[in-house]
């Protein structure tokens, strides 16, 4: 089993989020950049928000939000 901090996305959480994502983009919010946790599943979740939101490589990964 993986453990929770490599725990990927769901297939199901990839296609939720992704409708998330473009709600977002239909009205109109924009960021600068996207940071996010450590963790993978929060990693994954970053990335879709920044490829549908067109700020690819500006995903930071700060540990100091790592649930530790």
């Amino acid at each position: 089993m993986v453990g929770d901090r490599k725990r990927p996305l769901t297939l199901s959480g990839n296609l939720r989020f992704s409708e998330v994502a473009k709600a977002l983009k239909t009205i109109g919010l924009k960021f600068d950049l996207v940071i996010t946790s450590p963790l993978k599943r929060a990693y994954d979740t970053a990335t879709i928000v920044s490829e549908v939101l067109k700020i690819r490589n500006k995903v930071y990964v700060w540990k100091e939000l790592s649930p530790e």
